[in-house]
């Protein structure tokens, strides 16, 4: 977890662009969207971008996966 973000290893299936509310621990839940995905044997890693940060970034444009 950043301050823009954080990646997640989840078994269900996310979609990019995909929108929701993310929260870890105590934390007040925070807007999100899935920028980059990638395919692992047991579900998928997740780059999640939080939409709350001033200047984020263009999405998934520094988040290449990982060939």
């Amino acid at each position: 977890m950043s301050r823009g973000g954080m990646r997640l290893i989840i078994e269900s299936a996310l979609r990019v662009g995909e929108r929701f509310m993310a929260s870890v621990g105590d934390e007040k839940a925070r807007p999100a969207r899935v920028v980059w995905l990638r395919d692992e044997l047991d579900g998928q890693i997740a780059g999640l971008q939080f939409e709350d940060v001033e200047g984020a970034r263009v999405p998934g444009s520094e988040y290449p996966p990982a060939s």
